[in-house]
């Protein structure tokens, strides 16, 4: 599990650069143009999170989705089990989910802070409907943030669902984890 955490962290700060390169400037004078405290950038997170899993738990996705688009970055992507997406892409799949939410939030936040770049980790726990069936599909996100004019914008983000024991184990066998 720990390769896993390493991978991950490691591919956030990946694309961290990516996306310095792609705006034109270079990653130390992105890194440095405008740092934040660790304490300040976490509750300005944490904020923009629980706004969002308020609107969420409302099942305003009018909202939501004007949420998303002033929240993502200009060069946005997101990726999952199905693959990676651009901002147009990403919003167009949100825009056309069907499950309705019986409760929205998330939990286990954590925020690492380099310079004016924050990697954002934590557990979404809602419980959505699908037509007559409610479910609890908890999902793992870790997203790159990145505060540009005094706002956070997101600039890549990542999500999984949490697996059962059964497939845990074939992926701890993969990697050689006991």
């Amino acid at each position: 599990m720990n390769r896993v955490y390493i991978l991950v962290t490691a591919l956030a700060v990946i694309l961290t650069a990516v996306t310095a390169y792609l705006v034109g400037k270079s990653q130390a004078e992105t890194m440095n143009s405008y740092k934040v405290d660790k304490a300040t950038a976490e509750k300005e997170i944490r904020q923009i999170l629980e706004n969002y899993y308020q609107i969420a738990g409302k099942n305003d996705f009018i909202k939501l989705g004007k949420l998303s688009r002033d929240l993502s970055a200009k060069n946005y992507r997101y990726t999952n089990e199905l693959g990676t997406f651009s901002k147009a892409e990403a919003l167009g799949m949100f825009e056309n989910l069907t499950p309705r939410y019986i409760s929205a939030g998330f939990k286990n936040m954590n925020v690492q802070i380099k310079g004016n770049a924050a990697v954002v980790k934590y557990l979404d726990t809602s419980v959505i409907k699908i037509g007559n069936k409610i479910e609890n599909r908890p999902m793992k996100f870790t997203s790159v943030w990145i505060k540009e004019n005094g706002k956070w914008k997101v600039s890549a983000e990542h999500s999984s669902f949490l697996l059962n024991e059964e497939k845990r184990n074939e992926i701890k066998t993969f990697y050689g984890i006991r």
